[in-house]
C-alpha cells in the first residue's frame, strides 16, 4: 500500500500593509456609493426645485390674472357707485319737483272755492291727482 501523503494547507496571512490597503479600498467604496447617494439626492432636489419654481411661476401668473380681475370689477363698480349716486341724485330732484308741485297743488285747491259737495283742501287735491281714464298716470 502506497502511503498517502498528508499536504498541509498553508493559510496565506495578509500583511499588516495589505490589510490597511484592502480596508481603505473598502471604505473608499462606501464613500463613492454615499457620494453617488448624495448626488442622487441633489438631481433630485434640483428637479423638485425646478418644478417647484414652475409651480411658483405658474401662480404669480395665476395672482397676477387675479388682480387684473380684481382691478377690472374695482372699476365696474366705481361705475355702478357712480351710476347709482347720479340715479339717486336724479331721484331726489324728482322728489324735490313732486313735492313742490303737491305745495302748489296744496295752495291752488285751499284757494278754490269749495265744491258743492264741500270738499277740502285735501279731497281736491287727491281728486287732482288720480288717474285719468282708469290709466296710472295721474296726468299732473
Amino acid at each position: 500500500m502506497t502511503k498517502k501523503r498528508k499536504t498541509k494547507v498553508l493559510i496565506k496571512r495578509k500583511s499588516p500593509l495589505r490589510e490597511r490597503v484592502d480596508e481603505q479600498r473598502r471604505t473608499i467604496l462606501k464613500l463613492q456609493a454615499d457620494v453617488d447617494k448624495v448626488a442622487g439626492q441633489m438631481i433630485d432636489a434640483r428637479r423638485s426645485n425646478g418644478k417647484l419654481m414652475q409651480r411658483n411661476e405658474e401662480m404669480l401668473h395665476e395672482l397676477g390674472e387675479m388682480n387684473d380681475k380684481i382691478e377690472e370689477m374695482y372699476r365696474e363698480s366705481y361705475a355702478l357707485v357712480k351710476c347709482l349716486n347720479a340715479t339717486r341724485e336724479e331721484w331726489l330732484k324728482r322728489q324735490e319737483v313732486i313735492a313742490s308741485n303737491r305745495r302748489t297743488m296744496t295752495f291752488n285747491a285751499s284757494t278754490i272755492v269749495a265744491s258743492p259737495k264741500d270738499e277740502g283742501a285735501e279731497a281736491v287735491i287727491d281728486r287732482m291727482c288720480r288717474p285719468r281714464d282708469g290709466g296710472d298716470d295721474p296726468g299732473i
